[in-house]
């Protein structure tokens, strides 16, 4: 994620309202979001899933790569 809360937001709650077949776990880094509260609102309303906070934007590859790990 970067400055997109909104669709963040969207994607997790999509995530939530499905019934799984098995435990998942989801995995949300952020590339060092300034324009908008994302770290905020995944910590606050989105506590099940694991939050990685990038201290600057890696970009997308490399923000994958980071979560994978």
């Amino acid at each position: 994620n970067w400055n997109a809360r909104d669709y963040l937001v969207d994607c997790l709650n999509s995530i939530h309202e499905k019934l799984w077949r098995h435990a998942i776990e989801v995995i949300v880094v952020d590339n060092a979001s300034q324009l908008d509260d994302s770290v905020a609102t995944v910590r606050r309303d989105f506590a099940w899933a694991k939050l990685i906070t990038n201290t600057e934007n890696v970009g997308f590859s490399r923000g994958n790569n980071i979560g994978w790990k």
